[in-house]
């Protein structure tokens, strides 16, 4: 599952890096309440499912769940991602 699947690469008290190789869609559903999330999809695609509705994510796709959304990840086939974990909340 996408959210087990995460193996962090660097960290500090603002950021997460991590990769990620998932397969299997997430068992449950997930709050995270410490940041912002950024999805950057290298390979795969399937559906971000979430309260507001589906959100279907392909390659070369960027992905944001905002903190505090309940969401589930739902792959189909091989999947890598970049996975960045925003502390303090992403800003551009």
């Amino acid at each position: 599952a996408p959210i087990d699947a995460r193996v962090p690469l660097l960290h500090n008290a603002d950021v997460t890096l991590s990769v990620s190789r998932g397969r299997a869609p997430d068992p449950v559903y997930f709050v995270d309440g410490d940041g912002d999330t950024l999805v950057y999809v290298f390979e795969g695609g399937g559906t971000l499912r979430t309260m507001l509705g589906d959100v279907p994510f392909a390659k070369d796709d960027y992905v944001f769940v905002p903190r505090g959304l309940l969401h589930r990840w739902i792959p189909e086939g091989p999947q890598h991602w970049l996975v960045i974990e925003c502390h303090g909340g992403l800003h551009l």
